[in-house]
């Protein structure tokens, strides 16, 4: 027999659930809603990423740029960003890249410290939630390793290894 309580305790777990399945993939007009099919292609120095909300922690983005979306047609920037990964840590803690155009990143995984089955990845966020990310990097290891990123607005992001989230977050201004 079910008792008072552990029936209302049960009922709150649900709506818990609920309600993070609703705000993870209730609307569909945030960013990354529209982006499951989407795919940046490769060329042989470039790598194929995907465009899907995927989890994470991140820095605070500004309140501008928590509900941002990629701009889709824009134009390349010809700005390429060069960051080295060590000690699971980035180079830089903050890059910045011009507002409305897509860019480069070109990753140096230098990082001998991490066991060899360890990898890590590049994660572009508008937010705090699952469905902020805006671009996500296959995982990788050692070695050169270059990504084509989507054109934001204007705003303060975060870019991360969502592998290594403790300590590899940092941010990234548009502007």
């Amino acid at each position: 027999m079910i008792d008072g309580r552990t029936r209302r305790s049960g009922l709150r777990a649900a709506v818990a659930v609920t309600a993070v399945a609703m705000a993870a993939f209730g609307c569909s007009s945030g960013p990354g809603a529209s982006s499951n099919s989407n795919t940046a292609s490769a060329s042989p120095a470039t790598q194929a990423a995907t465009l899907v909300p995927s989890a994470g922690r991140t820095a605070a983005p500004s309140v501008a740029a928590a509900f941002a979306t990629p701009i889709a047609g824009a134009a390349d920037s010809g700005t390429t960003i060069n960051l080295i990964a060590v000690h699971t840590r980035w180079s830089l803690a903050s890059i910045t890249v011009p507002t409305g155009k897509t860019w480069t990143v070109h990753i140096d995984d230098q990082d001998l410290d991490r066991q060899p089955f360890d990898k890590h990845n590049f994660v572009v966020r508008t937010g705090a939630t699952v469905a902020s990310r805006v671009f996500v990097s296959p995982n990788f290891g050692i070695g050169s390793h270059t990504f084509s990123i989507p054109a934001l607005p204007a705003g303060t992001y975060t870019f991360q290894c969502a592998i290594h989230t403790d300590s590899m977050t940092e941010t990234l201004i548009v502007k």
